[in-house]
């Protein structure tokens, strides 16, 4: 509890906010606090509003926060810190997490999240090629692998307690891109050959500021319908704290076989609502991915 504001202020009253041991003196308390000198000329004046608890609030929205930029000086100190998140603040992970504890801290720290603090999508998967008609490519390219889902929350130092009564939400991992198909000949009046066709993209991860989506179709080449080389469907990317779908492998019917199909890519794995180092969880809203 802050310490009064105006009137007089005992050495008491700073002791009890602040701790220390006995005998107390002004100087024993020197940094203790925001506006406190931590050397020279020290007064009771100082300590006007002053408390042992380092308090940061967060009323804007924000991206890939770094609490020991939130703290700034009181970071590393030996004082006991709290972050809060007010109700309707999101909090995104741009390419990196959402929010993270940052190393070196000193002290003790709360987080108090009443807001959205959502990592990043995953990234969809690329189809794979189709098999060409000649030469050395007739066979599908394998499908790409999707991206993992970012970090909502990343701790690196300190222990801190987490009080969720908001959202936490790991990003979704970003679909496998389908196989490309593989070229077929087809006997008809002679040879003829059917182009492979092209695997379809994976679908993105649901993230911040991102929905996730479908995978894609691949395209499909056939001769009179009586042979087909079609490639794979892209996976679906994940929602909140899932993995991305795989790609489906490409396919041929009817004919011979002239190149081989392309496998689906992996989709990505899900992003982790919490993750890093030691941390305490108290939870009464919405986690969405492990922690």
């Amino acid at each position: 509890m802050a310490l009064q504001s105006s009137g007089a202020i005992t050495l008491a009253q700073i002791a009890a906010e602040f701790g220390g041991s006995t005998p107390h003196s002004l100087s024993e308390y020197y940094g203790a606090a925001s506006g406190v000198p931590a050397s020279g000329t020290i007064s009771f004046d100082d300590f006007y509003g002053t408390s042992s608890v380092v308090l940061v609030t967060r009323s804007t929205n924000g991206t890939n926060i770094q609490l020991s930029s939130e703290f700034g000086s009181n970071w590393a100190a030996n004082v006991a810190k709290q972050y809060t998140i007010n109700s309707g603040v999101t909090i995104g992970g741009a390419g990196n997490h959402a929010l993270t504890v940052s190393s070196g801290m000193g002290g003790t720290l709360i987080i108090n999240n009443a807001g959205e603090i959502q990592g990043n999508h995953g990234t969809a998967g690329g189809g794979g090629s189709a098999g060409q008609l000649g030469g050395s490519a007739q066979s599908g390219g394998g499908g790409g692998d999707g991206s993992n889902g970012g970090i909502a929350i990343y701790v690196s130092s300190g222990n801190p307690t987490i009080n969720n009564t908001g959202a936490i939400r790991g990003g979704g991992g970003g679909g496998g891109g389908g196989g490309g198909a593989g070229t077929i000949s087809v006997a008809f009046f002679g040879t003829r050959y059917v182009q492979g066709g092209g695997g379809g993209s994976g679908g993105l991860g649901q993230g911040y500021n991102q929905s996730n989506t479908n995978g894609s179709s691949g395209s499909s080449n056939d001769f009179l319908g009586v042979a087909t080389s079609t490639g794979g469907t892209g996976g679906n990317g994940g929602t909140w704290g899932n993995n991305g779908g795989n790609g489906a492998a490409g396919t041929q019917s009817g004919g011979t076989p002239i190149g081989s199909n392309g496998s689906g890519g992996n989709g990505g794995s899900a992003g982790a609502a919490i993750a890093g180092s030691s941390r305490t969880l108290n939870n009464s809203g919405t986690i969405n991915g492990s922690t």
